[in-house]
């Protein structure tokens, strides 16, 4: 990877790191790995191949899938016979479809899952295969049409693929945080009122409850908040969402 290339690849992840949820950390990906011609991707832990298909389609951080492929992946449980997936087993280095389909016999049933694919448009890719910080598989697979990945390409994917699945957990790991402890509706409105800069004594009056349980839901929301004070409260209720 030479610098310039190396300078846009660290502009590129910068710019991921600047995603607020999955969704945008699929499309920044997907912005990179389009000019050359990967323009589906899916990224995720690996799913146990006997689990439901609701439970196995769980397991996608980020999903650039067709829908229709991505149902019928996930019903016929192809995760146990699609060759991309068990090459997870044996190496993590990363990986060409068509590499996947000259190392097959001619009846070997991963072929199905390859074929199928291409009636979705999936008719080549590139698969990154890589260990989660906690120590699960995970594989970042794109895919597309036509797609022409020069060599010296794959070093600059892989990197700001592993980028793009490390940040979309850590964003999942963030709102797991934050619903498990999220304000209540009261909490909301009152911490709403005081971003108006109403006081404990006129939130009371605006909701007909109590000073004092008005100062004990701001002082609650405080607490969630991990905030010091209301001032501190009000901008991270703003970051996350409850002030709009």
């Amino acid at each position: 990877m030479g610098m310039h290339q190396f300078d846009e690849t660290l502009s590129l992840i910068h710019e991921m790191n600047l995603a607020k949820n999955s969704e945008e950390v699929c499309e920044k990906l997907l912005a990179v790995t389009r000019q050359f011609g990967l323009d589906r991707l899916i990224a995720g832990t690996q799913p146990d191949p006997r689990a439901s298909a609701q439970k196995q389609k769980q397991h996608a951080i980020l999903h650039g899938w067709p829908d229709d492929w991505m149902e019928r992946y996930a019903t016929n449980k192809y995760a146990k016979i699609d060759p991309i997936v068990q090459h997870l087993k044996i190496s993590l280095n990363p990986y060409q479809w068509h590499d996947a389909s000259m190392d097959l016999q001619r009846n070997d049933p991963g072929r199905l899952v390859l074929n199928e694919a291409t009636e979705f448009g999936l008719r080549a890719g590139l698969a990154i295969p890589l260990v989660a910080m906690d120590g699960t598989l995970a594989l970042v697979s794109l895919g597309g049409e036509r797609p022409e990945i020069p060599p010296l390409a794959i070093g600059m994917i892989s990197l700001v693929s592993t980028y793009a699945i490390a940040r979309a957990l850590q964003i999942t790991a963030t709102q797991a945080i934050a619903n498990e402890s999220g304000l209540t509706k009261r909490e909301t409105e009152c911490i709403r009122w005081a971003a108006e800069g109403k006081s404990e004594w006129e939130i009371s009056m605006i909701l007909g409850i109590s000073e004092h349980t008005s100062e004990k839901h701001l002082l609650s929301a405080k607490s969630k908040l991990g905030a010091v004070n209301r001032t501190q409260a009000v901008a991270e209720a703003i970051r996350r969402g409850y002030i709009t």
